[in-house]
């Protein structure tokens, strides 16, 4: 063991000045456990505003829908706001009646009166099996009374 001590009292130990050392090595230590906070906080500063962008524009847009149709305009050509609406009178087309263009020729429609409504429903079951139900249709004017009914 003397041997070894001796050989180790005759090494030649290098000095280092802590000081400087000791600052680095905070600042690189700190800046582990910081770094991810300091990102993760910039990263939630941007989805933030982001959403409120979004959310700002979204509320723009549905109280001004001419600008929808402008920023449409700018980006696709295709909207048309049409600021006027004209009324169109609708066309009805008796079909279900004796007026029928298909049949107006063979029967004499001045003959004829209508007296009442017909529905006819078809159900098809699974084993293709039909059944057809035929029910009056009651002018909407006829009111039926309401049955109270205690539970």
């Amino acid at each position: 063991m003397d041997k070894f001590e001796q050989e180790m009292m005759q090494m030649n130990m290098p000095e280092v000045s802590t000081e400087n050392h000791q600052e680095t090595l905070k600042k690189q230590i700190m800046s582990l456990y910081t770094q991810r906070e300091v990102r993760y906080r910039k990263m939630f500063r941007f989805a933030t505003s982001f959403a409120c962008l979004v959310m700002a524009l979204t509320f723009w847009l549905i109280a001004d829908p001419a600008l929808a149709c402008r920023l449409n305009n700018f980006a696709f050509d295709s909207c048309k706001l049409e600021t006027e609406v004209t009324s169109v009178a609708p066309v009805v087309i008796d079909y279900t009646s004796i007026q029928n263009p298909k049949i107006e020729n063979l029967i004499p429609t001045e003959k004829f009166l209508e007296n009442s409504i017909y529905v006819i429903r078809t159900y098809t079951s699974s084993e293709e099996e039909q059944l057809l139900l035929i029910s009056e249709y009651q002018n909407q004017n006829e009111q039926k009374p309401i049955e109270k009914q205690s539970f």
